[in-house]
């Protein structure tokens, strides 16, 4: 058994390749607490052993190259194959909390969306059709599962900065409830919970 340990193991690095893939780029050792943070981690240690251990194919290594490359470039497939997922949500991703399958889908469909709008890959036309899905998107989310979001976080969110995922988790919140509040989404209950939270924010203050 330990011979097999440095030979090239075909079946193995079949399933890490589909992994990556799903993942949707190269998994980096990103630093965090979360569970996706952990699960990257993993997964970034994962390729490097196999890599350094040669069980991946010479195509399976290009492929790999390929996602590596394109990290920088303008991906029009990628960027096609995540427009597909963003319309058939029907609205733009939110980094949303939860366990739930659907919702941890959502947190990596939405972390998928910042990432490549920040590398710039989506054509003019696309970041159009975006921007009209942000419009409707910002209505989409019932005011009782965004004030449920609000309960769990323990406090008002506030547009902090910082890069941090906790930080961008709490911009995303602050902004979809500045948004539900223009559009007068809540009810008066909720209103009123709501400037509870801010005079208790006032006090810890």
């Amino acid at each position: 058994m330990s011979t097999a340990g440095g030979a090239p193991q075909p079946a193995a690095a079949d399933s890490l390749m589909n992994e990556i893939r799903t993942f949707g780029r190269l998994p980096r050792k990103v630093s965090g607490a979360t569970k996706e943070d952990k699960a990257e981690r993993q997964l970034a240690k994962r390729l490097g052993y196999a890599k350094a251990h040669g069980q991946f194919s010479a195509e399976q290594l290009q492929e790999l190259d390929s996602m590596s490359n394109a990290g920088g470039a303008p991906q029009p497939a990628a960027a096609d194959s995540l427009m597909n997922e963003i319309r058939s949500l029907g609205r733009l991703p939110l980094r949303v909390r939860g366990q739930e399958a659907h919702k941890r889908a959502e947190r990596n469909l939405a972390a998928r969306f910042i990432e490549a709008k920040g590398k710039g890959i989506f054509t003019r036309e696309q970041l159009q059709e975006l921007d009209s899905l942000g419009d409707a998107g910002g209505a989409s989310q019932p005011a009782d599962e965004l004030m449920q979001e609000i309960r769990s976080f323990g406090r008002l969110p506030r547009r902090v900065r910082g890069d941090a995922e906790a930080q961008q988790s709490e911009r995303d919140l602050a902004q979809r409830m500045t948004n539900a509040q223009k559009k007068k989404r809540f009810s008066e209950a909720q209103l009123a919970e709501l400037s509870t939270f801010a005079a208790g924010c006032r006090h810890v203050a």
